[in-house]
């Protein structure tokens, strides 16, 4: 009686053993994996998404169809009642680099780097949604760095001596929507222009 109540108890402890077991990966017959295929935007919804803004699906290899909020940032991937709640289709600079720097690239830049703060705590994952979303540029400005302190980056504008400050030379080829947000861009542009010039008078 003495040795089988042994055995039980080493049965007992070795059964406490295996279920304390530090892993590095789960039971595969508990944890197998799955996925949401619905966080990845299929086909119809793309060109629901191309089609909102009037770009051509043909021409998607310019585009990248961008979630607004990312969705490591808690974005959606679509809304029941429209499918552009949080899709876009985001120009790459490669594309059209009279955008540059603010492309599909440069907002992927920020998406990581506000990821990896807020996994850091180095900030609220409310604040990187609002910032993301409120003005993408300001916060790249903020928390990545001044794209416009490379050189080759202001390329694409040439100053002019009427009107706006910069001029685009390719300005017809561009989307309706790109040139719209570019249109914000040497604002910014050309305040730190004037910075500096008034700063090499004195």
């Amino acid at each position: 009686m003495r040795a089988f109540t042994m055995v039980v108890g080493l049965l007992l402890l070795m059964e406490t053993a295996d279920a304390q077991e530090l892993r590095a990966y789960p039971d595969r017959m508990l944890t197998p994996g799955s996925i949401d295929p619905s966080l990845t935007p299929d086909t119809a919804l793309k060109k629901s998404v191309f089609a909102a803004y009037n770009v051509p699906f043909e021409d998607r290899a310019n585009y990248e169809v961008d979630h607004f909020i990312p969705l490591a940032l808690g974005g959606v991937n679509t809304c029941t009642d429209t499918p552009t709640c949080n899709l876009w289709p985001e120009p790459h600079q490669k594309s059209f680099p009279e955008i540059a720097p603010w492309g599909s690239e440069t907002k992927d830049r920020l998406e990581l780097r506000l990821y990896k703060m807020m996994c850091a705590g180095q900030i609220s994952l409310h604040d990187a949604q609002v910032a993301i979303s409120t003005d993408w540029e300001v916060a790249y400005r903020q928390y990545v760095a001044d794209p416009f302190s490379v050189a080759t980056i202001g390329a694409p504008f040439t100053i002019a001596t009427t009107g706006a400050p910069f001029t685009i030379a390719t300005a017809a080829a561009v989307p309706v929507h790109v040139a719209a947000r570019h249109r914000r861009v040497p604002v910014h542009v050309a305040a730190r222009h004037r910075r500096k010039h008034k700063r090499g008078k004195h």
